[in-house]
């Protein structure tokens, strides 16, 4: 620790007296430099003397530290340097400065990220601007000095990348270091979803009935993609929603004679919409969201049949489409889980009938008018 103390003692007294960046060699040697790249294995540099000069190098196994001409520090390799957290917790890479590496104990802030920020397998993180991304190497430079140093880190120490639009690219799903679960909160530039739940009914009634669905149930899929906006993305997604008659209606359809029997419609509803999602983080592993859509709905009764003595009725509706929309609230956790509560209009149809008695069309037309809309709660898996 005295060692780092006195070389960036040392190197801030020269910076009274210089503009230029300085190299400290741990053999005692001083360069007057302008650093152009930071590598995992070298340090590039031109002259200070001779800023249009070639570049030159050294090995960064041979150097103690870089003060910028900005001031800023950074020591590499230093045995004596007080650990962060504990000793599995040092930087994967030594190009990484202490003042700009957040630890896992110290979240991140998505809604006021400016930057691209790298998060590396040892669970520390880094603002820059991502510059290149190579087969082996990522390149970039530090967020608060976007004309300085050029750094490389080997791409197999990042995790992923966070940028500053929201999307992250991930380099390794298979990480099991001390990242653990700390950054499930992340959300990837493209997800899916699977869910299902609880449908409760609402709207005006067929035939005069009132409101006559019971509650049913919905199952559904979602594709997420990024907006190019941090935390937005559009969706597209597909469901189909079940609903039976409610015991009023079936009570109003049943006929006080034991003759008499009913199979009675079902409510069949497949709506397809796109949209957009915009959420806001919470914490790590919690994104509160909502999310609007619209798109065309197909609307579906089976039959209904009566029948009594050696007769039989049989009313036939014809599938019909129609504009429908929904808004949505709800949670992700963990990008696996997801709980929401969504308002489903799915539109308003004069549905065509058939009647046919023993297998004879006998009338035909249109019925009064149906406008479907529920509530629905649901859970969600995303992958």
């Amino acid at each position: 620790m005295k060692k780092v103390l006195l070389f960036t003692a040392i190197i801030f007294i020269s910076t009274v007296c210089f503009s230029q960046d300085l190299i400290s060699l741990k053999r005692g040697e001083r360069i007057e430099a302008i650093v152009t790249e930071v590598t995992p294995t070298l340090v590039r540099y031109k002259l200070f003397s001779n800023p249009e000069g070639k570049v030159y190098f050294v090995y960064k196994a041979d150097v103690s530290g870089i003060m910028y001409k900005n001031g800023r520090v950074e020591t590499f390799n230093q045995p004596d340097e007080q650990p962060i957290e504990n000793q599995d917790q040092q930087n994967n890479s030594s190009t990484l400065n202490r003042a700009n590496v957040e630890t896992p104990n110290q979240p991140i802030n998505y809604s006021t990220q400016t930057g691209d920020y790298i998060r590396f397998k040892n669970g520390t993180s880094r603002m820059v601007t991502v510059l290149e991304i190579t087969p082996t190497l990522v390149k970039f430079r530090n967020y608060d000095n976007p004309t300085g140093a050029i750094y490389s880190v080997n791409k197999s120490d990042v995790y992923n990348i966070r940028y500053a639009n929201g999307t992250v690219t991930k380099f390794d799903t298979s990480v099991n270091s001390v990242l653990g679960n700390q950054y499930k909160g992340e959300y990837a530039s493209h997800f899916s979803q699977f869910h299902a739940g609880v449908t409760f009914p609402s709207g005006s009634g067929l035939l005069d009935f009132g409101d006559n669905a019971a509650t049913g149930f919905t199952i559904g899929y979602k594709y997420y993609g990024s907006a190019s906006v941090q935390n937005l993305y559009w969706v597209f997604g597909i469901e189909a929603f079940y609903n039976e008659l409610n015991s009023d209606s079936k009570d109003a359809l049943e006929y006080n004679d034991p003759n008499y029997d009913i199979t009675f419609p079902k409510f069949l509803n497949f709506p397809a919409t796109f949209g957009l999602n915009y959420s806001i983080p919470l914490s790590e592993t919690a994104k509160i969201y909502g999310e609007g859509a619209m798109g065309l709905n197909l609307s579906m009764m089976t039959n209904t049949v009566v029948t009594f003595s050696n007769n039989e009725a049989t009313t036939k509706i014809t599938p019909a489409f129609g504009f429908s929309y929904g808004l949505e609230g709800g949670f992700f956790f963990n990008q696996k889980f997801s709980i929401g509560v969504r308002y489903n209009n799915l539109g308003s149809y004069k549905y065509k009938y058939k009647n046919y008695e023993n297998g004879t069309l006998n009338e035909s037309g249109r019925g009064n008018k149906l406008s479907i809309s529920c509530t629905s709660l649901c859970v969600g898996v995303l992958f």
